[in-house]
């Protein structure tokens, strides 16, 4: 998945989501070159146990 898609999905910013990479916090990332994707397995269940800010 990539970045915008996984932020749309988590319901955040995408500059968030970049800003959560770069502390190591949120879902896990690969890099491929200059390309960043998730897996979708990752990221649901990231999803699962994410508490958002209310």
């Amino acid at each position: 998945m990539t970045t915008k898609e996984v932020a749309e999905k988590l319901g955040v910013a995408v500059q968030t989501l970049i800003n959560w990479r770069n502390l190591e916090k949120g879902p896990q990332a690969v890099k491929f070159g200059k390309m960043v994707r998730y897996n979708a397995r990752v990221v649901e269940a990231f999803l699962v146990e994410w508490k958002p800010a209310a």
